[in-house]
């Protein structure tokens, strides 16, 4: 969906929504943390922010890539609309990363000081680097001029795009101590994921012939992820582990079963249904698995902790979002100007 002019009803509300989440991001960087976190619950709806827009970001960059890679003519004829999708997410993603972690300059620390075996910084680099590749493919649509051979640079930002979801989920899989995170199927979750909301997203937003060609793999996505999350939950509920929450939520599992069955009456409806439940179990996946508090902490804040967000939490959300559709409408008019 493009809208004709800057002063559509709904850039006009993302305009609103930036301002109210940059309030959140003043406040953050200069004055004081609002954040409900503390020693035992270090990740919340910041982070969660970040989290859903990189891999929506992820899922479109493979699109696009895919679209180069195998020559598919519907997606190469909507190349502009897709790069500044994912370029669009993922400003968004590094709009409220930078919220969450106090500062955007933290986030040149952290991508600037190099520790080879930290997946955060790989996490982080990896994101920067694809970045970098969709700005070389919107440079080289605005300039009309070819710096990489254009299969080279899809298969570069393929790479990298799976490359950092898996190492995205490798943040969390890799935690010493939290059982409901340890293991490869934190990778697995967030891949899934990052396919799942990518076709999602373009599900919405993209012209009727792109959603009648991208809705079998709409629907594939979303079962494959559905089957991954009815499987850990199957799991979960019979696990022995101390200490294991169960991370996968019953209305996560209900909105990705109506998408499914929306999907051939309603494209929007059930893409908007699939993003919701994405980001639900998105939620459910990083708080669940911080909920039992360890070692000598349990004193403070007790065995189990309960979390919900407040409303500065809320904020980075709508800033996140908000950057996003806003920074998409932007680039996609320079492109078509």
């Amino acid at each position: 969906m493009q809208t004709k002019t800057l002063y559509h009803p709904v850039n006009l509300l993302a305009i609103v929504g930036v301002a109210a989440g940059g309030y959140v991001a003043i406040d953050e960087w200069f004055f004081q943390s609002s954040f409900r976190t503390n020693d035992g619950i270090v990740w919340t709806l910041p982070l969660i922010s970040y989290i859903f827009l990189a891999l929506m970001s992820t899922g479109v960059s493979i699109l696009l890539a895919a679209g180069k890679i195998g020559r598919i003519e519907i997606l190469e004829k909507n190349t502009k609309h897709l790069l500044c999708l994912a370029i669009g997410a993922l400003l968004g993603a590094f709009a409220a990363l930078s919220t969450e972690m106090g500062s955007p300059l933290n986030i040149y620390w952290l991508i600037f000081s190099p520790n080879l075996t930290s997946p955060i910084w790989w996490m982080g680099t990896l994101y920067f680097i694809e970045l970098i590749l969709l700005a070389v493919k919107f440079f080289e649509l605005y300039t009309n001029k070819h710096v990489v051979n254009e299969r080279v640079l899809a298969w570069l930002t393929a790479i990298v795009a799976i490359s950092a979801a898996l190492v995205l989920g490798s943040v969390f899989g890799t935690v010493i101590g939290r059982v409901s995170y340890v293991g490869l199927s934190a990778s697995v979750f967030t891949l899934l994921a990052a396919l799942a909301s990518g076709i999602a997203l373009v599900t919405m937003l993209s012209a009727q012939a792109v959603r009648q060609f991208i809705m079998p793999y709409f629907r594939l996505a979303l079962a494959i992820l559905l089957v991954f999350l009815i499987a850990g939950f199957i799991y979960q509920i019979r696990s022995t582990v101390d200490n294991e929450v169960i991370t996968v939520s019953a209305i996560s599992l209900i909105l990705l079963v109506a998408a499914i069955f929306l999907a051939s009456h309603t494209s929007v409806m059930s893409a908007v249904l699939a993003l919701a439940g994405i980001l639900y179990a998105e939620y459910k996946f990083v708080i669940g698995g911080q909920l039992f508090t360890l070692g000598p902490k349990a004193a403070w804040f007790g065995v189990e902790q309960n979390y919900l967000p407040n409303i500065y939490e809320y904020g980075v959300l709508i800033l996140g979002i908000a950057f996003a559709w806003l920074a998409y409408s932007v680039l996609y008019r320079v492109l078509n100007k």
